[in-house]
């Protein structure tokens, strides 16, 4: 393993470098499995919610631990699809779980539903790797209120997880590529809302189609920026 303090790798609060704590993981337990798990469309006004699981042993981690570093700067959903299906092939499991709008329009507390989302992810990420469930195993999580949990306690969660995390950020490319297949979707059925130039956040390009032409199914209207909207005609 080559030594942490000469990694090429950034490093980032406190000088941690990305995919550390896998590493460490990995050196202590070669034969083991790292779980990241993210969440993806949180905070849009329109779709369904994601959450991400991917289980890596130690061969997978290394050969996409740079590939997938700070997802976020992955910008363009075709990247984010490719990069998703190298990340699908080098991994022991994954699962990609779903909130759909109807759910969020219940009224259920958004940090309920964002645990909901990542324990499912988890969950389905251990079903999909039985031959490895006694392995040694390591579960990380991106920042969140309420925490999923694994085996009786309350996963670790970490502020900007995928900017330290390569699991993590494989989580999160997997969540956003799910959410750029359905933006792709919602875009055909309602092209006057032109969902591709703002992938159903509350820009102002979007806020201004919602108050012209009135909010749509796939809204989440439960939220304060459709105080006195009025819904479509379609």
């Amino acid at each position: 393993m080559e030594d942490l303090d000469k990694m090429k790798l950034p490093s980032h609060a406190h000088g941690v470098h990305f995919g550390e704590a896998e590493a460490k993981f990995f050196s202590a337990h070669p034969d083991g499995i790292v779980i990241g798990l993210d969440e993806a469309a949180r905070g849009t006004l329109a779709g369904s919610m994601y959450g991400a699981g991917i289980a890596l042993d130690k061969d997978g981690f290394e050969r996409i631990r740079e590939f997938v570093y700070d997802s976020k700067l992955t910008r363009t959903p075709t990247l984010r699809k490719h990069m998703a299906e190298t990340i699908q092939s080098n991994s022991v499991s994954i699962h990609v779980s779903r909130i759909t709008v109807d759910e969020i329009n219940a009224g259920d507390n958004l940090d309920f539903l964002n645990r909901k989302v990542l324990q499912d992810a988890l969950d389905g990420t251990l079903a999909g790797m039985p031959s490895r469930k006694c392995a040694p195993t390591l579960v990380v999580c991106d920042s969140t209120r309420l925490r999923p949990v694994y085996n009786g306690n309350p996963v670790d969660v970490y502020i900007k997880g995928e900017r330290l995390h390569a699991s993590i950020a494989a989580a999160s490319l997997l969540a956003k590529s799910a959410f750029d297949d359905e933006v792709a979707e919602l875009h055909k059925l309602y092209p006057r809302y032109n969902f591709l130039a703002h992938s159903g956040y509350g820009t102002a390009s979007h806020l201004g189609k919602i108050r012209t032409l009135g909010y749509l199914p796939v809204h989440r209207v439960v939220f304060k920026s459709f105080n006195g909207m009025f819904p479509a005609k379609i």
